[in-house]
This record gives structure tokens, C-alpha cells and sequence, in this order.
């Protein structure tokens, strides 16, 4: 069963990506395409296809994908967008999260998932810009 789920998540990269250049870091994968630097924010795309079947609001999902926006210095990160993907791949459920100052961003803390969305886009960014 995980060969098949890890076998669907990589077709589904192969799929929704087209022309997108996804870099793995750690457990997510960054769109590179996607990045955006605003003053000190760090605005990119992010899946983590590596997560336990999920239920939101009474549906499974297989995978997540992201819009970030990660405050460098402050170790800050907010979600702008959120879209979730079932078995199939297909966009199930999508979720804005208000204006810019309308976000809410969230304290980074040692060993979360936030963590890691925060080093992938913040300690990359002299690769990227």
C-alpha cells in the first residue's frame, strides 16, 4: 500500500507540476518557480506529499499543497493558500486566507513542520536569489 501511495505522489508531481521545477527539502518540496522575495519575506508553492490520509471536513486526501509566506528574520510563516488533493489527484478543497493584513503568521518552533517549511525557504535563499 505505501509503494502504491508513494508511486501516485510521484506521478502526481509528474502531473500538476508541468513546467515546475520542484526542489526536495527534507520531508516538502519547494516550487523554485513559484518563489517570491518581498523585503525580508519569502513568499513559494510548498507539497508535503508525505503525510498519513488526512480527513478535512468528512474527505480524504492524499496530498497538500501550500502558498507560504515566511518572515525571515522574525522566524515568522503564514499560509496564504491551502489546496488539498485527493487519491486521483485532483483539486478537492481550496482555502484563502485573507489579505496580507488579514495574516495570520505563526512563531517557528524546533522540530515542526513549520520548521522545516521556514529553513527550506529561509536559510535557501542566497540559492535561489
Amino acid at each position: 500500500m505505501k509503494k502504491i501511495l508513494l508511486a501516485l505522489t510521484v506521478m502526481a508531481f509528474c502531473l500538476s507540476a508541468n513546467a515546475d521545477n520542484w526542489i526536495r527539502y527534507d520531508s516538502i518540496y519547494v516550487d523554485s518557480q513559484s518563489l517570491l522575495k518581498l523585503d525580508d519575506n519569502i513568499r513559494a508553492w510548498v507539497i508535503r506529499p508525505h503525510f498519513k490520509k488526512s480527513k478535512f471536513r468528512n474527505r480524504e486526501y492524499v496530498y497538500e499543497a501550500f502558498y507560504i509566506d515566511a518572515r525571515c528574520k522574525e522566524r515568522e510563516v503564514a499560509i496564504l493558500t491551502s489546496r488539498w488533493y485527493n487519491r486521483f489527484h485532483e483539486l478537492t478543497e481550496s482555502t484563502e486566507f485573507g489579505g496580507n493584513d488579514k495574516l495570520e503568521y505563526i512563531k517557528v518552533k524546533p522540530r515542526t513542520n513549520y520548521e522545516i517549511v521556514y529553513k527550506a525557504l529561509c536559510s535557501q535563499k542566497g540559492k535561489f536569489f
